[in-house]
């Protein structure tokens, strides 16, 4: 099991790029229109269009990106915690938090410096842009409390994690619905994606299939077609609760930001049929396997390097953001590919031993 959550670390690490790419898609789209056609930005007629739902499929396809993020991270927990026999230290925890915290701060300071030229102006701006190492963090600090349940009280943890990571995610129902309801707001505020619990249950969940590992293996094995034919259903599912929202809200785009309880059930579908499958074998496999172990040196620092490509293009070519495929190939080859070549550049150079403070 653990090479094949190398493998889908490495499909995460690569949807998480694709993500992006999209959603600079979306900017392209809607908001850099004047740069390609003659008319006023923003501009909202391509919005329905054959390219426009591709781009909607791909951030509704790419929803397992984080939920793979947290189930990996909290996997290898059971395995620190030497799986359903041992305990777990603070100490390994704090150690693992440090390995993160650095380069997390680094290549947040390199990215605000980049694409906003200022200091930042409240705290939510400094954390917001790679939001899941804080909130990986704070996980991994209340591990040695979730170990335990994990072990003993299992389907109790899931279910009502499960219970509260709809329950948040409700409030997305409310913000796209522009529904007014009192205190609305101020819930909103204090539930921000990088604060307990948002994802806790994809942390929980890796726990759990970690400590019980050889049960969930034989489970998989039972239920892994029926597994298949329901992320065959849920592809389309969460195509049509997007556009039912969407007609409900009276706009054809809902923004960057919206994500039903469709994908939250697709997300887990996948992350589970992708391990029912485990002796399937996958094109790529020596590829995506790369990408996995690095899936933390890429995801911090692809994101300043498609900015820069996405601004040169603009600047530049903005005849290229008029062609999407075009567009967004050039913006994951440049982050994908140059957070690789980075990454191999120090490794290989005579300053390699700051390699992980720069990557992890």
């Amino acid at each position: 099991m653990t090479r094949r959550l190398l493998l889908l670390n490495g499909l995460a690490v690569l949807g998480v790029a694709l993500h992006h790419a999209s959603g600079y898609g979306f900017r392209a789209m809607f908001f850099w229109t004047d740069r390609y056609l003659p008319v006023a930005a923003p501009n909202y007629d391509q919005a329905g269009s054959l390219t426009f739902h591709a781009i909607v499929l791909i951030q509704q396809l790419d929803a397992f990106t984080l939920p793979v993020f947290m189930f990996v991270s909290g996997f290898f927990v059971a395995f620190a915690a030497g799986g359903s026999q041992g305990g777990l230290q603070w100490n390994v925890m704090m150690t693992r938090i440090k390995n993160l915290l650095v380069p997390f701060v680094l290549w947040s300071i390199i990215y605000f410096l980049i694409s906003n030229r200022r200091a930042p102006a409240t705290f939510d701006e400094v954390i917001s842009r790679y939001y899941y190492i804080p909130l990986l963090s704070q996980y991994y600090l209340l591990s040695p409390l979730i170990v335990p349940l994990a072990k003993t009280k299992w389907k109790l943890l899931l279910v009502v994690l499960a219970f509260v990571e709809l329950g948040t995610q409700s409030l997305q129902y409310f913000t796209a619905l522009e529904v007014e309801i009192q205190g609305l707001e101020q819930v909103v505020r204090l539930l921000p994606k990088w604060l307990i619990p948002n994802l806790m249950f994809w942390f929980a969940l890796g726990i759990v299939v970690g400590l019980h590992r050889q049960g969930f293996t034989l489970w998989l094995a039972r239920v892994k077609w029926g597994l298949l034919a329901a992320l065959v259903v849920l592809v389309p599912l969460t195509m049509f609760e997007y556009k039912v929202v969407a007609h409900f809200a009276g706009k054809a785009w809902l923004g960057p930001y919206f994500g039903g309880f469709s994908r939250t059930f697709y997300a887990c579908v996948f992350i589970l049929c992708f391990l029912a499958f485990h002796q399937t074998p996958l094109p790529l496999s020596k590829e995506l396997s790369l990408l996995g172990g690095k899936s933390l040196g890429i995801y911090l620092s692809h994101a300043p390097m498609m900015y820069v490509a996405a601004v040169i293009m603009y600047r530049v070519a903005p005849w290229i953001l008029g062609y999407q495929v075009l567009y967004q190939t050039v913006l994951i080859t440049v982050g994908v590919g140059g957070a690789l070549l980075l990454m191999s550049v120090l490794d290989k150079s005579r300053v390699r031993r700051t390699y992980r403070y720069a990557f992890g």
